[in-house]
């Protein structure tokens, strides 16, 4: 199981629709070959799905998990030394071990390969 530890997150207090992860995040990614730990107290807004397509893919749904670690690793890219599309791909990888169905998952993955470089770019180093 890619996923070491559970996902649990609590309302952001200060920042609106946002979470904040209660405990850290390991994810042991097999296309990596890296562990990636997202630690306590990050905050994530899950996967920012436009309200028009929540009612095909959920806002809250079985991709919770990797939509953190696909957002962890934008916000420190330098740290893993991933790439976008490296990114990009362990979101893909990462949904697939939580069980997203074929359809889900390739239609977030081509949405953040089209619309993910306006974030990626925006993010601190």
């Amino acid at each position: 199981m890619p996923f070491k530890t559970d996902l649990v997150t609590t309302p952001s207090k200060t920042k609106w629709n946002k979470s904040v992860l209660v405990g850290s995040l390991v994810y042991q990614s097999p296309l990596l070959k890296k562990t990636i730990t997202v630690p306590t107290g990050f905050i994530t807004d899950f996967a920012s799905i436009p309200r028009a397509f929540q009612l095909f893919i959920p806002k809250m749904a079985r991709h919770r998990a990797a939509a953190v670690v696909h957002d962890y690793l934008y916000s420190i890219k330098s740290r893993y030394k991933t790439t976008r599309k490296e990114a990009d791909q362990v979101f893909l990888e990462a949904m697939k071990a939580s069980g997203v169905n074929w359809w889900t998952r390739h239609a977030m993955y081509r949405a953040v390969r089209v619309f993910g470089g306006f974030l990626y770019k925006g993010q601190k180093k």
